[in-house]
């Protein structure tokens, strides 16, 4: 479930691993002309890895970009990615042949929580922001 709070996108719910379960995701549009190397998210997390999924349309097909970044409990974090740091998958395979994904090809950006138990989940999103950073907090 996702709920828009005054100042920030309530990611949460229970995983559930039946039905071949286990992942829980929710996604927003975005668009951009602009080129930018850098996503920026600022979260609250509860102690689980999350995936951060770019989304981009390759002839017909919905292609993912994805990376993972750690959150500690309670605890607001700022993670910053290189694009060129997200690897494509699709129907959750990794695709080693695809194109990289430019900020201006990108269509949806989400949020994907998996776990092998039954668990609840809550992220808390503040901000996503692409730009190109050339500050320290970028670290590959």
């Amino acid at each position: 479930m996702v709920s828009s709070e005054s100042d920030n996108l309530h990611f949460f719910g229970q995983i559930s691993t039946a039905n071949n379960g286990g992942f829980s995701s929710a996604y927003f549009p975005y668009t951009t002309e602009s080129f930018f190397d850098f996503v920026r998210i600022m979260t609250k997390g509860d102690g689980k890895t999350y995936q951060i999924r770019l989304i981009k349309n390759v002839n017909g097909y919905r292609v993912s970009y994805k990376t993972s970044f750690e959150t500690k409990v309670g605890k607001v974090q700022t993670h910053t990615f290189n694009l060129s740091d997200f690897k494509a998958s699709f129907r959750g395979r990794i695709i080693t042949s695809a194109s990289p994904v430019y900020s201006n090809e990108i269509e949806l950006v989400g949020f994907l929580v998996t776990h092998k138990t039954n668990a609840a989940f809550s992220l808390n999103v503040y901000q996503v922001e692409f730009g190109d950073f050339t500050d320290e907090s970028y670290k590959p």
